[in-house]
């Protein structure tokens, strides 16, 4: 039976380059936790359609793992995405989140199969088709591993 290897282990584990080593940014790197909390009560939120607000930077070097949203209300048919200025979409597509409590995990394949960071990347939440209720608590997280 053949074998095949996941990136970033050939030449590693299937010993075709002689003192290859795994990536430490991924293999074994440590995972940290990257968190923005929006009080949609607060003034400096953005809530209407097309609007975005920062959550946190990234630092070059890190890969992005999964992330979560949870929210302490109904985002109603609020949608948003999780992403870039250039990518609103590249962790989290435009989607609703109507449980409340409810943590939902994201990642997109597109962004979970990138090679680390070459440069910092701030983190937004865009709104899509409908504005934010005008109270609650939204939590967004993303860990991702780094040296």
């Amino acid at each position: 039976m053949a074998r095949g290897y996941a990136r970033g282990a050939v030449g590693v584990l299937d010993g075709s380059t002689a003192g290859a080593k795994a990536d430490g940014r991924v293999v074994g790197a440590k995972v940290r936790a990257f968190e923005g909390v929006l009080d949609l009560a607060d003034a400096s939120v953005k809530r209407a359609i097309g609007d975005d607000n920062g959550l946190f930077r990234l630092p070059p070097g890190c890969k992005p793992l999964y992330g979560f949203i949870n929210s302490s209300v109904s985002l109603g048919a609020s949608t948003v995405s999780v992403g870039t200025t250039g990518a609103t979409g590249k962790y989290r597509a435009a989607a609703t989140h109507t449980v409340p409590d409810a943590p939902q995990l994201f990642m997109l394949s597109s962004a979970s199969d990138d090679l680390p960071l070459g440069a910092e990347e701030d983190v937004l939440l865009t709104i899509g088709t409908a504005a934010l209720p005008a109270a609650g608590i939204v939590t967004i997280v993303v860990f991702a591993s780094a040296r």
